[in-house]
């Protein structure tokens, strides 16, 4: 697969460092870091939370739900 776009997973931990949440993401940027930091811009990260990129999604997606360019969308 072609990827345009990344799937991007910020996870939230508790006090004693457990996950507790995870919120998925697909963002239409073709660059890794870049993604990371839409995302970042997306939602307020706190100390509590991590993002990591999960893989790459295709142009077909993102068409399919009316993504454009840029845009970050929860999953």
């Amino acid at each position: 697969m072609t990827g345009v776009g990344w799937t991007v997973r910020v996870t939230t931990f508790d006090l004693d460092g457990h996950p507790v949440v995870f919120q998925n993401f697909i963002v239409y940027e073709s660059e890794r870091t870049r993604a990371i930091e839409l995302v970042r811009r997306h939602m307020a990260v706190s100390d509590r939370q991590t993002i990591e990129v999960l893989g790459k999604v295709s142009r077909d997606t993102f068409q399919s739900q009316n993504i454009r360019r840029g845009q970050v969308r929860c999953q």
